[in-house]
């Protein structure tokens, strides 16, 4: 490890600042804008789409809380065909109900 330290030691002593028209330096400085520039879009999109999905659910709950609810019947309806009437009309013998024609 002493070799490495000693190698960082000099590398680090002669390093020097990239001249500002460097080729490699411009065109990572332009890649990582565009990626910020692309993650910072990216994320406006969903903000803006979680906003609304958040406004038009809230809208909805608050138009179903608010639509009348439809009264119940207080009665029960017999399934249709389960009557005595209707099963003896299918059948006439049946049970001793005639069916009434």
């Amino acid at each position: 490890m002493k070799g490495v330290q000693k190698l960082a030691a000099s590398v680090a002593a002669s390093r020097k600042p990239v001249a500002a028209d460097n080729r490699s330096s411009r065109c990572r400085r332009k890649v990582l804008g565009n990626q910020i520039i692309a993650a910072l879009d990216a994320y406006r999109v969903a903000r803006d789409g979680m906003a609304e999905q958040t406004f038009f659910q809230l809208l909805w709950l608050a138009i179903r809380a608010s639509a009348p609810r439809p009264q119940r019947r207080s009665e029960v309806r017999q399934a249709p065909g389960t009557s005595p009437r209707s099963q003896a009309a299918h059948n006439p013998r049946r049970n001793g109900y005639a069916a009434e024609c």
